[in-house]
């Protein structure tokens, strides 16, 4: 829960990025000191943090279009979402 503080994200209110806290408010505590501030990564860091995950991105996308291949809809669905 605490490697939340360290994902790049700016969110301008809890609700941007808690949907639902099933964790009787100590992941919505963790995720309000967030809100307003902006948590960009460095520029040092920002083209190779971009090539990781367009990889990652490539790699899903690739095994959804086989499983899609062989109609297999539902591992499909599961991994274009982990994708995008």
């Amino acid at each position: 829960m605490e490697s939340v503080r360290t994902w790049p994200t700016n969110p301008l209110s809890l609700q941007e990025i808690i949907l639902d806290d099933k964790t009787n408010g100590a992941l919505s505590a963790v995720a309000q000191s967030l809100v307003g501030h902006s948590q960009r990564l460095p520029s040092t860091q920002e083209q190779a943090t971009f090539e990781q995950n367009c990889n990652c991105m490539w790699y899903f996308l690739h095994s959804a279009f086989c499983k899609l291949e062989r109609d297999d809809q539902w591992y499909t669905r599961i991994s274009f979402h982990i994708a995008v």
